[in-house]
């Protein structure tokens, strides 16, 4: 994990330094979904503050959102909702290599390349390596990884 250098210091491998970009990147998504959840706890309360009856509802609206909270996952429909077509801030992006589009069942992956643009950039490089461009393969650029279990699900596939 660590290496020395000719100075005999001590430097960190790249891995260490990804780590380090993925938790302040994990920290500003913190940030972000916390600022939303008070954006829409504030929208709601100015509407609760207009209805007459508010402990009945207050009760129900509160129970019905510990419910989607517990079984459903919330976060997924936030991003579908603030970002349709592009990754969510806390959503990693993987790129998917195709050598030849008539064969799918062929690619070569990459895990975790950062945003959209990255790995478009990655497939490019990779399939500059395999022949004349994208001309003989196809890619495809996965944007929130969900389950791995054999079968890789993603929230939305970009080109």
């Amino acid at each position: 994990m660590f290496r020395r250098n000719g100075a005999g210091i001590v430097a960190a491998v790249p891995e260490l330094c990804r780590f380090h970009r993925s938790v302040v990147g994990d920290l500003r998504s913190f940030i972000l979904v916390c600022l939303i959840i008070v954006a829409i706890g504030s929208a709601l309360y100015l509407v609760w503050r207009q209805l007459p009856a508010r402990g009945p509802i207050t009760c129900i609206a509160i129970l019905s959102l510990l419910i989607w909270a517990a079984i459903g996952d919330p976060v997924q429909p936030v991003a579908n909702w603030l970002w349709p077509r592009s990754p969510a801030p806390w959503e990693s992006v993987d790129a998917i290599y195709y050598p030849d589009k008539a064969n799918p069942l062929v690619s070569v992956d990459n895990q975790d390349v950062g945003s959209l643009a990255r790995c478009r950039a990655w497939v490019i490089s990779v399939a500059k390596q395999n022949g004349p461009g994208l001309q003989r393969g196809d890619y495809q650029c996965g944007v929130g990884h969900r389950y791995s279990e054999g079968l890789n699900i993603y929230r939305l596939m970009v080109r």
